[in-house]
């Protein structure tokens, strides 16, 4: 099946943007997309998860993750001006990130994504 989307160039962009990085975050980046790789996730998913990340932890110091740490970045991705499923997705990448960090389980599983928000046409809204 040919992939239309073209996740192959995609993917190596995205090692060559993160090459880009500074130096500490380049290598937390690289380390995380080597994790997804390794864990089945396909490159389509790879890809979606680390840009997903970028605008999360691109300024955040990467060496330690407390508790407190861990639910001041959720409340910001919260507060954020985004679709509903842009904070869901969001919220998926960073449960994903820490799990690759080996955050303590409790922890993750407080971090709600939440439904995916689902338009449902007039039509169907109106049936009794």
């Amino acid at each position: 099946m040919k992939d239309i989307y073209n996740y192959e160039q995609q993917y190596k962009n995205l090692i060559i943007a993160i090459d880009t990085f500074p130096k500490t975050k380049k290598k937390e980046f690289h380390n995380f997309r080597r994790y997804c790789i390794a864990g089945g996730l396909s490159k389509a998913r790879t890809v979606k998860l680390i840009r997903n990340l970028k605008p999360i932890l691109y300024n955040e110091d990467l060496s330690s993750f407390s508790t407190n740490k861990i639910y001041k970045i959720v409340e910001k991705i919260g507060q954020r001006d985004l679709k509903p499923n842009t904070i869901r997705d969001y919220k998926i990448s960073f449960r994903q990130y820490l799990k690759s960090k080996n955050i303590d389980k409790e922890v993750i599983e407080q971090i709600k994504p939440g439904r995916r928000y689902v338009k449902i046409p007039k039509q169907i809204i109106d049936k009794p």
